[in-house]
C-alpha cells in the first residue's frame, strides 16, 4: 500500500492526487494552497517539498523522511527550497519576488527540483504578482511554485488560472478533539475541548490553543463578544467596544480570524447546515436568526476585508473597524 504525504492529517484528496502526480512525474508546476492560519498549509508545502526532492529509501512512502534531502528539508536547510515572505514588512515587495526568482536561471543544487514557497502569498503586491507571472508562464522544467494563502481569490485571476488549487480540509470538533485527545493525554479533557472549539476547525491552529497561553482563548472570547454586538447589540455599545481593542498586528490577525470563524457559524446555523459549523456551540447562537443572511455575508465580507487593512496593509485598527461597525449598523437598515 502506498503513503502519500502522512505527515498531513485528513486532506486524503490532495495527498492522493498531489502524491501519485509527484509519483508519476506529472506534478503541475504551480500549486496554490488556501486556508486559514493552522489549516496546514505549510506542512503541506514542506511534505510536497519532500515527495519531489525525495531519494525514496522507503519506496512505498512519499516522502521517506529519512533521506538526507528529507532530513535538509526538515531542518530548513535545503538549498533548493527557497522560501518567499515579506518578513518584518507588510507586503512582499516586486523586488523581493524578482530576486529570489533570479536563481531560476540556474539548476538545482541537489536533487532533480526548485521549489519556491511563497508564504502567506496575498501579501503580494500587484507588481509582485506580475512579476512572478511571467515565471509561471514559461517556468523551466525543474521549478515547482507553491503559494500559501488565506484565500486564493485574494490573487490575481492571471495567477489563479495558471495553478492548481487545493482548499485545506476544516474539522469537526469531535474529529479535533479525537485528534488530540490521542496526541496529547496529559492535557485534562476540559482543556483539549477548549482548543478544539476554539480552532475553527483547523488542526494546527487547535494545538497552537493547546499549547498556548490563555490570551488565545481571551481573544477568541473578545472575537465572539464583538461578533454578537455588530449581531444583537446597538451600535453605541459596538463602537465602545472597538475604542477598547489595542492588539498588536499579530493578536489583530487572530482576533479577526475568530471573528470571521464566528461569523460563518452564523451563518452555517441561519441556513440550518450544521454539518459546517466549526463549534458546537454555535447551534445555540441566539442572534443567527435576527439577522438576515445577506447582512451576515455582508458582515464577514466587511471582517474579511479589515483583516487584509489591518494585518497586511498596517492600517489602524481603530480606524478601520469603527468603519466597519458604522456601514453594518447603517448602511443595512433595512436589511
Amino acid at each position: 500500500m502506498e503513503h502519500f504525504l502522512d505527515a498531513v492529517y485528513g486532506n486524503e484528496r490532495a495527498r492522493r492526487l498531489i502524491g501519485r502526480d509527484i509519483l508519476d512525474g506529472k506534478q503541475h508546476h504551480a500549486y496554490i494552497l488556501e486556508g486559514p492560519t493552522g489549516s496546514g498549509k505549510h506542512l503541506l508545502a514542506q511534505e510536497i517539498a519532500k515527495s519531489l526532492l525525495c531519494r525514496r529509501e522507503k519506496p512505498n512512502v512519499l516522502p521517506c523522511g529519512i533521506c538526507p534531502l528529507c532530513r535538509k528539508i526538515d531542518a530548513l536547510s535545503c538549498t533548493d527550497v527557497l522560501y518567499i515572505n515579506s518578513g518584518e514588512r507588510a507586503t512582499i515587495s516586486v523586488e523581493t519576488v524578482r530576486e529570489a526568482l533570479a536563481s531560476l536561471a540556474y539548476a538545482p543544487d541537489e536533487g532533480n527540483y526548485k521549489v519556491y514557497i511563497i508564504e502567506d502569498g496575498e501579501k503580494m503586491t500587484v507588481q509582485a504578482q506580475n512579476a512572478l507571472l511571467l515565471s509561471l508562464e514559461e517556468p523551466p522544467a525543474y521549478a515547482v511554485f507553491l503559494l500559501l494563502v488565506n484565500d486564493a481569490a485574494a490573487l490575481l485571476e492571471t495567477i489563479r488560472s495558471r495553478c492548481t488549487i487545493f482548499s485545506m480540509e476544516r474539522f469537526s470538533e469531535d474529529a479535533l478533539f479525537a485528534y488530540l485527545q490521542k496526541k496529547n493525554s496529559t492535557y485534562s479533557r476540559e482543556r483539549l475541548q477548549k482548543a478544539a472549539a476554539l480552532s475553527g476547525g483547523c488542526i494546527g491552529a487547535a494545538e497552537i490553543f493547546l499549547s498556548g497561553t490563555d490570551d488565545i482563548a481571551v481573544l477568541a472570547d473578545a472575537a465572539e463578544k464583538w461578533v454578537s454586538l455588530l449581531c444583537t447589540g446597538s451600535a453605541a455599545e459596538a463602537f465602545v467596544y472597538c475604542s477598547g481593542i489595542k492588539y498588536t498586528r499579530g493578536e489583530m490577525d487572530i482576533f479577526l480570524q475568530d471573528a470571521m470563524t464566528a461569523v460563518r457559524n452564523r451563518i452555517a446555523a441561519k441556513i440550518g447546515y450544521e454539518e459546517f459549523l466549526f463549534s458546537q456551540g454555535a447551534k445555540q447562537l441566539p442572534d443567527a436568526s435576527q439577522n438576515t443572511l445577506s447582512r451576515l455575508s455582508a458582515l464577514y465580507d466587511a471582517m474579511y476585508n479589515a483583516w487584509e487593512e489591518i494585518v497586511h496593509a498596517n492600517a489602524s485598527a481603530y480606524l478601520v473597524l469603527c468603519t466597519l461597525t458604522e456601514k453594518h449598523f447603517f448602511d443595512n437598515l433595512d436589511s
